[in-house]
Order: C-alpha cells, then structure tokens, then sequence
C-alpha cells in the first residue's frame, strides 16, 4: 500500500480505534512508507477526538524531528516507484523521510490544542513558538521564490493558536502569562481582520 491508501484507511480507524491507528502508522513506518503531512494531521484529529495526548505529541515529535520544514508539491505526492533501480529507491527513500517530515499550520494547531486540553503549558508554548518559526520561515521562502506551493492568507495568523495556550494558562492560574498570551491572540487576530 501507498500513503494515500494507509491515510485512507488511517481517517476510518481514527473515528474510533486510536490503538488501530497507531498501528497503522507503526506498519506504514515498518514497510517504509513514510506519512505524510495529511497522515499525521489524520492521527492528530483523531487523537484530538479521541482524547489520546500522548500518542498525538509522539506523532508529532516523529513529524518535526528534521527540524520544521517548507512543505511542498513533491513533499505532498513523492512516492516510491518500484520501477527504480534499488539503489535509486533506497536513495529516494531517504530523501523522501527527509522530505515528508513537514508540518503545515493544522499540525501546529492540533498539537497545541492537545497539550494545552491536558494543561501541558510549557510544551505548548514551546510548540507555539516552534509554528511561529515555521510559519515565518515559510512565508519568507515564498517571498524570496523558493517555494512551490501557495500560503493561504490565514496562515500566519496565530491567534486561535494561542487562544488555546491562553485558556490553559487561565486553568493553571498563570493569570499574567494568560493576559499576555491573550494581548498577542488580539494582536494577531486584529491584523487578520483588517486584512
């Protein structure tokens, strides 16, 4: 099976079996298909429904362990073809680990929202921080040329993101990190609006 098949089958078992999930993407990793972007967001939304925080933030350290990464057209359809050599496919299929550990703004999103559910507030600030980065490296890639793909407009807008962190903040008691967490939630969603 390809990713677009273990995904597919990945979105079914994530409406009520995590634990079938998660072995979905143990084998996918055993058969060296690597996930893509949209299979970890799969297992996110699940793990976000299903209420598993621990299996959702190894999904997405396994995801963000290169470092953040601009996600592009050959990072979203790259596969395998058994028509390569084998040494060409083995090649490829280190490029293609390297290439499909990408996150995009929903990755961020489901993650701090899962560790912020759970009052997890130093992980999600740190995640927080982690799509901040990741976000202004990519716009910066699609000013400068360098990128294949199109931003849509919202994406450097944090401000649900931090929502989240603000509300955990608030459960904890960290009433000043909660008021400065909200002031940059306004910030960011009054520059949203006046876009």
């Amino acid at each position: 099976p390809c990713v677009v098949t273990y995904t597919s089958l990945l979105k079914g078992y994530c409406l009520d079996n995590l634990d079938e999930a998660w072995r979905i993407l143990t084998e996918m990793r055993a058969s060296r298909v690597y996930p893509n972007v949209r299979t970890v967001n799969t297992f996110l939304r699940g793990c976000l429904i299903g209420g598993d925080v621990d299996r959702g933030v190894k999904a997405f350290k396994t995801l963000t362990s290169v470092g953040v990464k601009m996600i592009d057209k050959d990072s979203l359809s790259e596969g395998l073809s058994r028509k390569k050599p084998r040494t060409e496919r083995a090649e490829a299929s280190k490029t293609s680990a390297a290439k499909l550990a990408a996150a995009d703004a929903s990755t961020f999103d489901y993650t701090i929202q899962l560790l912020s559910y759970s009052l997890r507030l130093r992980e999600a600030e740190r995640v927080l921080t982690m799509r901040r980065k990741g976000l202004r490296q990519q716009k910066q890639r699609l000013v400068e040329g360098q990128a294949d793909v199109e931003m849509p407009e919202d994406t450097d807008d944090d401000g649900s993101a931090t929502l989240y962190v603000a509300r955990a903040a608030a459960f904890l008691g960290k009433w000043q990190k909660c008021r400065d967490l909200l002031d940059q939630a306004d910030a960011a969603i009054s520059c949203a609006a006046e876009r």
